[in-house]
């Protein structure tokens, strides 16, 4: 997990940086180069969870927005008070993905090795946290001919318990204020609690034959 979130900083800052760093409404205020690195790494950290913000995030250049978009449905670690799929979640996605192209059955990191039953579980969270926010952009923007990018950024905020907005919070009709409130509770409790219902291992009396799916 510290591996995790010091390869989640050490990607989000600089790259914070380098896309904000002219942009007069975010860093291009800051007249000294220490004060936009200090901004950087405030904006960039507190973004997994905090939702603290020292600039305008409605100024952000939408490519910002989507980078903070993909931290945000991230989050923080795992059994924290933070939402998002966590961060070790992502970490597992990553192995799993080596281990394919590399013709391994088990997955191998810091001299601990993780079954099939783990990579399954990570899975099953992150279809569900991707059917989610898609249906919550989906009634979202039905809800609201708003920007897109705004209402995107509003669920993904929701779902990891950020609280950071483009501003478009106050424009949501109460359909869409019900799916941010409801992203929320799932975002906080519903990966948690999902984590703890698949631990609960169901023992099968039925053997099926192996079979090859073509995928891609």
């Amino acid at each position: 997990m510290l591996a995790g979130s010091g390869a989640l900083i050490a990607f989000s800052v600089p790259m914070f940086a380098a896309l904000e760093w002219p942009n007069p409404g975010t860093l291009g205020q800051f007249a000294s180069t220490s004060d936009k690195l200090i901004v950087s790494w405030f904006q960039a950290v507190t973004t997994r969870t905090a939702g603290f913000n020292s600039v305008d995030i409605g100024t952000f250049h939408d490519s910002t927005s989507l980078m903070f978009i993909s931290v945000m449905l991230v989050g923080g670690g795992s059994t924290s008070t933070a939402g998002g799929t966590k961060v070790t979640t992502l970490v597992v996605l990553l192995l799993a993905t080596i281990a394919f192209f590399k013709s391994r059955d088990t997955l191998h990191a810091f001299g601990r090795s993780l079954g099939v039953g783990e990579v399954m579980k990570v899975l099953a969270l992150t279809v569900i946290t991707l059917l989610l926010v898609m249906l919550g952009m989906f009634t979202v923007s039905i809800s609201h001919d708003g920007h897109f990018l705004d209402l995107a950024f509003e669920v993904a905020s929701a779902f990891g318990t950020v609280g950071l907005s483009r501003g478009a919070t106050g424009e949501l009709d109460e359909t869409g204020r019900t799916v941010i409130i409801f992203l929320m509770f799932v975002g906080r409790v519903g990966p948690l609690t999902l984590g703890f219902f698949l631990t609960a291992k169901a023992v099968s009396r039925l053997r099926y034959p192996a079979a090859k799916v073509h995928i891609g």
